[in-house]
């Protein structure tokens, strides 16, 4: 399958998510003109805003923009927009995949699955950017995509687990940000028909883990 990156596009969610979440950074810009195209598809509605998108999950308005999806092109597209970013912070980002090219399709919105990977490296730097180094691994098993993205930082305090997807919840985190971002990301992976899970992970650090099923698996399942 011929890989199609929309960097434009991440590019500009990403913007957006760290505007609203406070933490004052930029992306890189598109890695050629090429690329340009797909400014046309981003939302103009405050898409990558997790206030906003609180307020529209609350009064029935958030709806997702359901297409056959290469999940993996948009993962490494978030990955290359942060990678430059967080290497002049000295923070590594290191991805790796079971396989070079998946040729599986997910049933999804694109351009909310890139709000989510968005977010959720943004919030690996500001949580566990004290570790330098954060981890993003995608693989396929029983049906479903699994990716994981983990820092190396001082973790989640045990207690404060079952509170982080929670709207609002900041904990004991004296990072800047809305304390909304992970609820709104639970929300759209659980709409897409999957899970996403928040741990500490062995040997220190956060661990998010993202399961997406296959297309097959979620054709007229999705909202």
């Amino acid at each position: 399958m011929k890989r199609s990156f929309s960097r434009l596009g991440c590019t500009a969610v990403c913007i957006g998510l760290s505007l609203v979440l406070g933490c004052g950074c930029a992306v890189l810009p598109p890695a050629s003109n090429k690329s340009a195209s797909s400014a046309a598809s981003v939302p103009t509605d405050a898409s990558g805003n997790p206030l906003y998108d609180a307020s529209r999950l609350e009064d029935g308005r958030f709806t997702l923009q359901v297409e056959d999806t290469d999940l993996q092109a948009e993962l490494e597209d978030a990955i290359y927009s942060y990678r430059e970013l967080f290497r002049q912070d000295g923070i590594t980002l290191e991805y790796s995949a079971d396989r070079a090219e998946y040729e599986e399709l997910i049933s999804g919105d694109p351009e909310r699955l890139k709000q989510v990977f968005c977010n959720l490296l943004d919030n690996a730097a500001k949580h566990g950017g004290s570790g330098r180094r954060i981890a993003v691994h995608l693989t396929q098993r029983d049906g479903e995509y699994v990716i994981t993205i983990r820092d190396f930082g001082p973790g989640i305090p045990e207690a404060e687990l079952p509170y982080v997807k929670k709207k609002f919840y900041k904990g004991s985190s004296k990072a800047r940000g809305s304390g909304i971002g992970l609820a709104v990301c639970d929300e759209i992976i659980q709409r897409h028909g999957g899970r996403l899970d928040v741990a500490n992970a062995e040997g220190g650090g956060a661990v998010v883990t993202v399961y997406l099923p296959l297309k097959k698996q979620t054709d007229g399942e999705l909202e």
